[in-house]
């Protein structure tokens, strides 16, 4: 991978228009999002990691969801 893969959290919301910057910064801080990389102060996305991160959000009914969700069986 190059760093030029890299991806900006507004190149990572506008690739991925459900998300803002300021989305993807809460959910850095709740560990809840896509993995990210942190180079000295800047935050970047490696798009792989994001596309693992929508394909871990796929669920086939509502009640899976929620076991998910909650950790239940």
């Amino acid at each position: 991978m190059h760093i030029t893969e890299l991806l900006t959290a507004e190149q990572v919301s506008a690739t991925f228009r459900f998300v803002t910057p300021k989305t993807l910064a809460n959910w850095r801080c709740k560990g809840t999002g896509p993995r990210f990389v942190k180079i000295g102060h800047g935050v970047r996305y490696r798009p792989a990691d994001v596309q693992e991160w929508i394909n871990s959000r796929i669920f086939t009914s509502t009640s899976h969801y929620n076991t998910q969700k909650t950790g239940e069986p």
